[in-house]
């Protein structure tokens, strides 16, 4: 937002201040070890930055680098790999930069007019979602002439996962698995429907065979995608309030609610 990024200290008992703020405009961020990696832009101003900030302590936060690059979309998701940032940016589609030198990154490509709404990277294959064309499977091993692969329909998509030769998609029609081990010709392989109590969208997370769905109802969903024709429903957790993004990290869900 038009903010910046707020940094906050969850080990507090009580709700502690916010740290820095930093940016205008940030609309995707990535933490990667010491740094975190704000892309910022609003479109109407046809231009955009990808900001680079390091953890100077654990509460303060410096920007020490930024790369601008022209622009129409409007920041929608954000990965970094190695020594690359993927940038899902609407209505431009998807916008690498090198990152190997964080002191100075740098733009090195673009997908086109895609209308990006987010982005997962699994090796050399950036799977990218968006509203006009669904799923898009780019190799971007020439990371400044991305190549794109296949395509796959997937109706008001707004979140990707990727990882161990599956991609998960959530979307209209539910949470999709999907086996992309062929980027020319990815198919669903399995589909757990969200139905109407549950609120849309539905932000997901992901680890082994289980998806872990943030839901407005308010509940957190644990899917088992064991046989992935066949998920089925293994869980459901109260949380106090709706459920509005979850991540996973070892044995612990963190939902924001």
């Amino acid at each position: 937002g038009v903010y910046g990024l707020t940094v906050l200290d969850l080990t507090m008992a009580s709700l502690p201040p916010p740290a820095d703020l930093q940016g205008e405009y940030v609309r995707a961020v990535w933490v990667s070890g010491p740094r975190a990696f704000m892309a910022d832009g609003s479109g109407y101003l046809f231009s955009g930055h990808l900001q680079v900030a390091e953890f100077t302590a654990p509460l303060s936060l410096d920007v020490v680098a930024s790369a601008s690059y022209a622009t129409r979309g409007v920041p929608q998701d954000i990965k970094v790999v190695g020594n690359y940032a993927y940038l899902a940016d609407g209505e431009e589609g998807l916008q690498i930069f090198d990152v190997g030198n964080p002191a100075a990154p740098s733009f090195v490509g673009a997908t086109g007019d895609d209308h990006a709404v987010g982005v997962a990277v699994d090796g050399d294959r950036a799977f990218v979602i968006s509203t006009r064309n669904g799923l898009l499977v780019f190799d971007v091993s020439p990371p400044a002439t991305p190549v794109l692969l296949g395509t796959l329909e997937v109706e008001n998509p707004y979140q990707v996962r990727a990882g161990g030769g599956r991609v998960w998609v959530g979307g209209a029609a539910g949470l999709q698995a999907i086996d992309a081990s062929d980027p020319a010709h990815p198919y669903v392989i399995g589909t757990y429907a969200f139905g109407a109590p549950l609120g849309f969208p539905a932000r997901f997370a992901v680890a082994g065979d289980h998806a872990y769905i943030a839901t407005h109802f308010p509940s957190l969903l644990i899917v088992d995608f064991g046989v992935p024709a066949a998920p089925v429903l293994a869980a459901t957790v109260s949380v106090p309030g709706p459920a509005f993004a979850v991540d996973v990290q070892g044995a612990f869900a963190y939902v924001a609610s």
